[in-house]
């Protein structure tokens, strides 16, 4: 379920006396954009896209409202003729390090690919370069957020971290020299509120991704 902007106003609106609800919209809605960016909570499962033979590159779609910021996991899906998975490999990321020690990895090729890289940032590239064309073949789970000319965003971000959102908002907001709400003496105390709240949502993010995978191997080259 999708919420407009103006649903942010208790959280931005009582600080900032005499802000036009615009404005007031449009500060919540660059928050946003930060908060998502900085925590990566927006995550979004791509529709599982072909894979061309010879070519390794590869864009996820981003939804309606939003932009994508990471790729958090690739997985290549191999199926049979009526499109039935057969089997399902999450590809390892690579690092610049790991690219170093791998050697000619762009002059790679297999019929199907085990690692990927990310760049741009919302790309990744196949290794080894795949030599099939297969259908649905690669879904990735992307981190989004709400584009610069979002009209909505979705629920759990007003539900569960409006706050967060608020203080981010007031912090631009107070900044404004000559308005009726400015509050250049709070601007600090905004930014330090909205950073904590960014910084405990990484930290629950990252418990909770502990809590899935007890145990990192490293990575094999073959």
């Amino acid at each position: 379920m999708a919420v407009k902007w103006k649903e942010f106003e208790s959280y931005i609106k009582p600080d900032m006396t005499g802000c036009p609800r615009k404005v007031v919209a449009d500060a919540a809605r660059r928050a946003a954009i930060e908060f998502c960016e900085e925590t990566q909570l927006w995550e979004m499962v791509s529709e599982p896209s072909a894979i061309i033979g010879g070519h390794a590159v590869y864009t996820p779609d981003a939804p309606d409202d939003a932009e994508v910021t990471a790729i958090i996991k690739a997985v290549f899906v191999r199926r049979d003729e009526q499109g039935n998975e057969l089997s399902r490999t999450e590809l390892q990321p690579l690092n610049d390090s790991d690219l170093s020690r791998m050697g000619n990895w762009e002059s790679l090729k297999d019929r199907a690919p085990r690692y990927y890289r990310t760049y741009e940032p919302a790309r990744v590239q196949l290794i080894p370069a795949p030599t099939e064309t297969l259908t649905d073949a690669l879904v990735m789970t992307v981190a989004v957020k709400p584009a610069h000319n979002a009209k909505t965003c979705p629920q759990f971000l007003l539900s569960s971290h409006a706050a967060a959102i608020g203080f981010g908002a007031k912090r631009d907001l107070a900044s404004i020299p000559n308005k009726t709400w400015s509050n250049l003496g709070k601007v600090d105390s905004y930014r330090r509120e909205f950073q904590n709240k960014i910084n405990m949502s990484r930290r629950n993010k990252n418990t909770a991704n502990s809590r899935k995978s007890l145990r990192v191997q490293a990575i094999r080259f073959i």
